[in-house]
């Protein structure tokens, strides 16, 4: 009877004490990002007495290499990146927030970096046009 009892305890335990995942705010899901735009990352970690410090990773969904964005950072709940990538033909990003140390404490957000520069914002230019002559056939206009 004791070893059934401890064992139960011993299975239990471990779940009352795993810590969850970090929320992530910001980046969301599939939220496009240009080399050299600045991304405001934003989590709440679950447990930040536990965890001074949080990891930060990229890594690309093509290929599967990874760099990290921040190894160790304070878990305060922001961390401000310069979007950078290295060279690769790939767009398909994902961002990893981990604070646990040891993956099992970790949240995956997808994100994409096209390749190339944010295309300009279509500029609108004004226009005159004479009064009276809108398509239609006046006295002035035959």
């Amino acid at each position: 009877m004791k070893n059934v009892i401890l064992l139960a305890v011993l299975l239990i335990i471990p779940q009352l004490t795993k810590a969850q995942s970090p929320t992530v705010y910001s980046p969301t899901n599939g939220q496009v990002f240009y080399v050299g735009e600045t991304m405001n990352i934003q989590w709440r970690s679950t447990n930040p007495g536990a965890w001074a410090f949080v990891s930060i990773m990229l890594q690309d969904s093509g290929n599967g290499t990874a760099e990290w964005i921040a190894f160790t950072t304070p878990n305060n709940g922001s961390f401000t990146w310069i979007v950078s990538k290295d060279t690769t033909w790939y767009t398909n990003f994902t961002i990893t927030i981990s604070d646990g140390g040891n993956g099992a404490n970790e949240t995956v957000v997808p994100i994409v970096i096209p390749n190339g520069t944010r295309p300009p914002v279509p500029q609108l230019v004004p226009i005159q046009i004479k009064k009276g002559c809108f398509g239609g056939m006046d006295s002035k206009h035959k």
